[in-house]
């Protein structure tokens, strides 16, 4: 016999996304939230429109206009770039609904609503507690920081040429939920170093293609990543409210970092961790400083800084599109 907390673990799941209607209680509306699998009681139109607010998640254009992954079942989004509109991803179709004003989501939402008894309804627990919208405020999961050069030996040009190497070791140690100790990621920095002297010739500025192959696919045997093109900030923050972690090629020299010496890098990467709605910034772990561990850049900066760059040493910059890699958990 399936214990009482399976049933209800079971209930919550099949459920999640969905819209169910207490059939037994005047027809009273309730969300399963897909991202803790409690319901939320949709009460009135102002109450719900403020719930669905409260409960979405941030997407950009680019990404709304995509086939949405699955996901994304049963998600309320809100377009970031375009006024805030929110959508109700539908679980059983992936087809997205406009909400609209107040009535108007209400409507929609009773109308795709299933019927459930009270007995069933029970069993999934409620919160009337609503977490902050994650296109307002991207948390920043626990990243562990390591400067490039992590006991200070700049003149080695392989830490000196490091970032790359760093800010993969970080975003993967976060995906695999390891620590590590300065020696490690020393060690960890200076074997990729070398790897990629002896394989392709060379270990200076590896492009954000060359380091998703090269270093996460081939070094690393790492997979949980996709790399994508002619990004913008909206993008990145995209990714973040989907749990992730983003590594983003840069133009250092743009970034007007006072722990920079000589103006700082052409060719940077760093490790873009949360974002911070109330101040417009970034949260990032910037391995070319020892002072980057939770280094904050307004959105305007990333916007301005973000630009690709081909794999060499000092190679030539051409007109490249903006690009990162975004790291899943595995």
């Amino acid at each position: 016999m399936l214990s009482s907390f399976l049933i209800t673990a079971l209930l919550s799941t099949q459920l999640s996304g969905r819209i169910l209607l207490a059939v037994e209680s005047h027809g009273e509306a309730w969300y399963v939230n897909p991202v803790d699998h409690l319901r939320y009681s949709l009460g009135s139109p102002d109450d719900a429109w403020n719930l669905m607010r409260g409960l979405a998640l941030g997407i950009s254009n680019a990404n709304l206009a995509r086939p949405l992954p699955t996901e994304l079942s049963g998600r309320i989004l809100l377009a970031v770039e375009d006024h805030g509109k929110a959508f109700y991803v539908n679980p059983l179709t992936m087809k997205l609904y406009y909400l609209g004003r107040p009535a108007d989501a209400f409507r929609i939402m009773s109308e795709l609503g299933l019927g459930i008894t009270n007995v069933d309804l029970s069993k999934i627990p409620s919160s009337n507690i609503v977490p902050l919208p994650s296109s307002l405020s991207s948390p920043s999961p626990v990243v562990l920081f390591t400067s490039q050069a992590p006991f200070g030996e700049w003149s080695d040009p392989r830490q000196q040429d490091g970032c790359e190497e760093a800010s993969v070791f970080m975003a993967v140690k976060w995906a695999l939920s390891q620590t590590f100790t300065p020696d490690e990621a020393k060690t960890a920095i200076i074997g990729m170093s070398d790897w990629e002297k002896i394989t392709f010739g060379s270990f200076m500025d590896t492009s954000i293609d060359d380091t998703a192959d090269r270093l996460l696919r081939q070094y690393l045997n790492f997979t949980n990543f996709e790399v994508k093109k002619n990004i913008g900030p909206a993008d990145i923050r995209a990714e973040l409210a989907l749990g992730r972690v983003v590594i983003i090629p840069i133009d250092g020299t743009k970034l007007n970092n006072s722990n920079f010496t000589d103006g700082g890098p052409l060719r940077h990467m760093l490790v873009v961790t949360g974002f911070d709605e109330a101040s417009s910034e970034f949260i990032t772990n910037d391995p070319g400083t020892r002072m980057g561990e939770g280094y904050r850049y307004s959105s305007s900066t990333i916007a301005s800084a973000l630009r690709d760059y081909p794999s060499g040493d000092h190679s030539q910059i051409t007109s490249l599109p903006t690009a990162f890699i975004a790291v899943r958990k595995k």
